[in-house]
């Protein structure tokens, strides 16, 4: 069970006690983005609505072979068995432990006097010559839920898909061990030869060139996808394979990901200003790592200038732009070797020159004995979660780009944005920028600069090594230099991915900066229309143990090396201690008359240590303490269906039309439980 918003009441707050209220069943606030759908696995079963299961003996085991041919050289045959539920988690098992199962009918291919009846088997042998030995497993797919394509006369059109350009991210524990191959990944509804995107994928034989010896982890994030470049002989585009630049598909990550929870993600955008063209950015913790853009790759085809974006063709979407993509999690075992037809023996160790997976017993360790080799492999998840860009993205790539910095070793940047993409901007928006530092001992710099190089933000940011996110908050000054003359994003020991505009209807500030006794400075301007009853609204996330947040005035006294906190009654009410934990978390703190005079008369800074802060914001009306939809909903005067969580933060707006996952939502004014 999830618990991700907290209401502290500024009364009764102190340093050892916390009048605290916590959620349950509410997905937290992403900044930028509004929740569209997912799946948080609550309950003791797999939804049927959201999933569809490979293998499930109601539909005589269809699909179980998903992988295991002679072109993947896959091993494993899927189960609906291998896949559980529990306390907010789906388990989905490799195991080849004899299992309780009959057998599908596969006409011509099965040999004569076979078995089909239910009993306690083993593992069946692979349908292919490259791996020897079987095993069970499990797999998920969105669009075989409510039954589509698998129950007799459901059409593939009844599955779960999700939007063409959206945030979709699963939160997971998975084995890097050698020899599995299970994968997070988005198939297009077309089919994943149309356009796919690999959340996670990892291959230890090729990354750990002698596993014995090293411990490195790598992370593979790729686009596959219809290529204008290489055609079939009716003249069709192709598929072809490892598509985004080998430097930004494969990266060394510091974690062992079989040891605790992390979120794999991609957002998909339309490239800014050029709708044919889409952007896919990779994401790791909510922190992008990557950018792959269809309109940086030419064609040789006049008649389509560019490679990859097949996708976007008119009508290429069979169900609409909102139901594009199918999510997948497989528990694949095995990979046949990237050798033409090679069967790796044993003694073939270090395998020099052959890529792929292979299988779990050449893992040298093992030495091909299947009985040395684990029993199961098992990967752990915790949520699917949706969302809709909610931010407007205003630029998108990489700079310096992948030649500047492997050729010339260029560590600045310099990005002209002209006028006209600030056309929407308001006073009290802000600018968040996507960043990561080149070299993480090394300080880093990011400013905005007119064309004659006078920096033009009078309000600037703190930047360190470990931001993921560099906030500009937009004054009236820099909101008219902005939309009148546009402006120069220069940097330095840091690679710049997005540039986008957050309104100030939101939040009152947006990112993703890492608190470590540095300050977020929120100005009084952002403050002006409060009044007293409401809530103070902090996100945070990655929350070390001790963790605190320190809520202080815009201001210094003479002589005092703090700025004053803000004025609650209670000693530490301008405290509020952290809950340990790596996902977005709320927590709403009642504001006083005294304390809104601060913000109003000097604006805030937070600071701390030990967490990142995410969002700042005001809400709800009512100075009331107790939760109720009606008093946690800032500015919603008309009934006009927006969903809000019970904390008070926007769910989804009025015209989005999506499911909704358990739990309490407040929509018209009233609370609405979705069972």
């Amino acid at each position: 069970m999830k618990k991700t918003g907290i209401t502290l009441c500024g009364l009764y707050l102190s340093l050892s006690t916390l009048s605290a209220q916590v959620t349950e069943n509410t997905t937290p606030a992403i900044p930028g983005w509004n929740y569209y759908g997912g799946d948080e696995f609550n309950g003791n079963k797999i939804d049927n609505t959201r999933w569809g299961i490979y293998g499930d003996p109601k539909y005589h085991y269809k699909f179980d072979d998903y992988g295991n041919n002679k072109n993947q050289g896959s091993v494993q045959y899927y189960r609906s068995d291998m896949i559980k539920v529990k306390d907010g988690v789906a388990y989905i098992t490799a195991s080849r432990e004899p299992l309780l199962t009959g057998r599908r009918r596969d006409g011509q291919n099965d040999p004569a006097g076979i078995d089909y009846s239910v009993r306690l088997q083993s593992p069946f042998k692979p349908k292919h010559d490259f791996g020897k030995y079987g095993w069970w497993s499990g797999a998920l797919s969105s669009r075989n839920a409510n039954e589509a394509n698998m129950a007799q006369g459901v059409g593939i059109d009844k599955g779960t898909y999700y939007p063409l350009y959206s945030r979709i991210e699963i939160k997971a524990k998975i084995p890097y061990e050698f020899g599995t191959w299970m994968a997070l990944w988005l198939r297009h509804c077309n089919g994943a030869n149309t356009f796919e995107i690999d959340l996670q994928e990892f291959f230890v034989n090729e990354d750990r060139r002698d596993p014995m010896k090293e411990k490195g982890f790598y992370l593979h994030q790729t686009v596959h996808g219809l290529n204008y470049d290489d055609k079939t002989s009716d003249g069709k585009p192709k598929t072809t394979y490892n598509n985004n630049y080998r430097e930004d598909r494969i990266k060394e990550i510091d974690f062992d990901p079989a040891q605790d929870f992390h979120v794999y993600g991609a957002q998909i955008d339309p490239e800014p200003s050029d709708p044919k063209n889409l952007v896919v950015t990779f994401l790791l913790d909510g922190r992008v790592r990557s950018v792959f853009r269809t309109k940086a790759y030419m064609s040789k085809d006049t008649r389509h200038p560019y490679k990859y974006n097949a996708l976007l063709a008119e009508n290429y979407s069979i169900f609409g732009e909102d139901r594009v993509w199918d999510v997948a999690i497989t528990g694949q075992v095995g990979g046949k070797a990237y050798k033409k037809d090679t069967v790796i023996e044993p003694g073939m160790y270090p395998y020099k020159g052959f890529g792929g997976t292979l299988y779990p017993e050449l893992n040298p360790k093992y030495g091909g004995d299947i009985n040395k080799t684990p029993k199961e492999y098992v990967t752990e998840i915790d949520w699917l979660r949706v969302y809709k860009r909610a931010s407007e993205l205003l630029w998108v790539g990489s700079l310096p780009d992948r030649e500047d910095y492997a050729h010339r070793n260029d560590r600045t940047l310099s990005l002209n944005i002209l006028a006209d993409k600030f056309a929407n901007l308001k006073t009290g928006d802000q600018l968040i920028m996507d960043v990561a530092a080149l070299n993480a001992t090394e300080n880093v710099k990011l400013d905005l600069f007119d064309k004659y190089g006078k920096a033009i933000a009078t309000l600037k940011p703190e930047v360190t090594p470990n931001d993921a996110q560099v906030t500009f908050v937009v004054t009236d000054e820099l909101r008219n230099k902005l939309r009148n003359e546009g402006c120069v994003i220069k940097g330095e020991n840091v690679r710049l991915f997005t540039v986008n505009r957050s309104s100030k209807e939101k939040a009152l500030w947006s990112g993703f900066k890492e608190m470590h006794w540095g300050e977020t400075i929120v100005p009084k301007e952002q403050f002006a229309n409060i009044g007293d009853g409401q809530e103070i609204e902090i996100v945070v996330r990655d929350v070390k143990p001790g963790a605190k947040v320190y809520l202080r005035q815009n201001t210094k006294i003479p002589g005092e090396s703090k700025r004053p906190k803000l004025s609650f009654r209670e000693l530490y009410g301008h405290i509020i201690n952290l809950k340990e934990g790596n996902d977005e978390s709320t927590y709403t703190l009642q504001l006083e008359p005294n304390v809104v005079r601060d913000l109003k008369e000097k604006g805030l800074v937070i600071t701390g240590q030990g967490f990142y802060l995410r969002s700042v914001n005001i809400i709800g009306k009512s100075s009331s303490n107790t939760i109720t939809g009606i008093n946690k909903i800032a500015n919603t005067e008309q009934n006009d269906g927006t969903v809000y969580s019970i904390t008070g933060a926007k769910v989804r707006d009025a015209n989005e039309k999506s499911q909704l996952p358990r739990g309490i939502y407040i929509i018209n004014g009233k609370k609405v439980v979705v069972k």
